[in-house]
């Protein structure tokens, strides 16, 4: 079922991303990056949302955030990449930290 091969560990220079793409069609990720020193800043993002073709579109609850602040994550696979675009999710992340970007499969 996972032909195009989603379920794996992909990397940039700021982190990784896990996923996991699960026969209902669920695809499971988890995104942990690191911003290094001075600050060491970092985020850590999981969640569980349906693949649709080749694009995951996740809007976040007010639970999953522990704060009233929307935050979306777009994704998209190409290949052996991983294309991150989040909006509005900085209560992830420490203040010079981010997780948008492309990820490519290690």
């Amino acid at each position: 079922y996972d032909k195009q091969q989603y379920t794996g560990q992909f990397s940039n220079n700021k982190g990784v991303l896990d996923s996991v793409l699960f026969p209902d069609g669920n695809l499971s990720v988890n995104i942990s990056t690191d911003v290094g020193a001075p600050s060491y800043d970092s985020c850590s993002v999981t969640f569980l949302a349906p693949l649709a073709g080749t694009a995951v579109h996740h809007v976040f609850t007010e639970e999953e955030t522990g704060t009233t602040d929307q935050c979306i994550v777009d994704l998209n696979v190409s290949g052996s990449h991983f294309s991150v675009k989040p909006t509005g999710c900085q209560s992830f992340c420490g203040n010079a930290a981010s997780f948008d970007g492309t990820y490519k499969r290690k």
